[in-house]
C-alpha cells in the first residue's frame, strides 16, 4: 500500500487533516456572513468611542435578496477549500467501518486524527488502542488518508 500512496500526496492529506478546524472556522464564517448581512448598504465608523452605522439609500434596480444569498451560499460550497474540507469529513466516516464497538470506533477515529494532527505527541502507543496492532493502526491511518486525497481528487 506504501508503494501506491506517493509520499508527497500523503504529507498534502497529513496538512488538510490539520487544517480541518481552521477551514471549519472560515466556511461557517463565511456563511454567517451572507446570512444575518443585512441588504442595506452602509459604512461603519466611530463616534465617541462608540461603533456607529450610516445607512445609505437604495438603488433603483430592483433585486431579490433571498436569491442572491442562496447563489452565494452555493458558491460558498463550490470553493476549493470547502470541497477539501468535505473530504476530510466524509473520509472519517470510513475510519473504524468494520469495527462493531461504536465505542471503540470512536476511540480509533479520535486516535487517528489525533496522530495525523501531531505523530510526535500521539504516537500509537499512548493512544489506549489495544484492540489494534501498531502495524494495523497506521495501515488503518494511511486509509483514512488515502481516501482523503480519492475524495479530494489529489489521486
Amino acid at each position: 500500500m506504501a508503494d501506491e500512496f506517493p509520499n508527497d500526496i500523503k504529507q498534502m492529506c497529513l496538512w488538510l487533516v490539520r487544517g480541518y478546524d481552521r477551514m471549519v472556522r472560515n466556511y461557517l464564517k463565511k456563511r454567517e456572513d451572507i446570512i444575518y448581512e443585512t441588504p442595506c448598504s452602509f459604512a461603519t465608523y466611530v463616534d465617541k468611542g462608540e461603533e456607529c452605522r450610516q445607512y445609505f439609500g437604495h438603488s433603483g434596480t430592483v433585486g431579490n435578496p433571498v436569491a442572491d444569498k442562496q447563489e452565494r451560499l452555493e458558491a460558498i460550497e463550490n470553493q476549493p477549500e470547502t470541497k477539501r474540507m468535505r473530504a476530510v469529513e466524509q473520509a472519517q466516516l470510513f475510519i473504524g467501518d468494520d469495527v462493531q464497538s461504536e465505542e471503540v470506533r470512536q476511540r480509533l477515529k479520535q486516535g487517528i486524527l489525533l496522530n495525523c494532527k501531531s505523530g510526535r505527541n500521539y504516537p500509537f502507543e499512548i493512544l489506549n488502542l489495544s484492540e489494534f496492532s501498531r502495524m494495523d493502526f497506521y495501515r488503518r491511518k494511511d486509509r483514512f488518508l488515502m481516501k482523503i486525497a480519492e475524495l479530494g481528487g489529489l489521486i
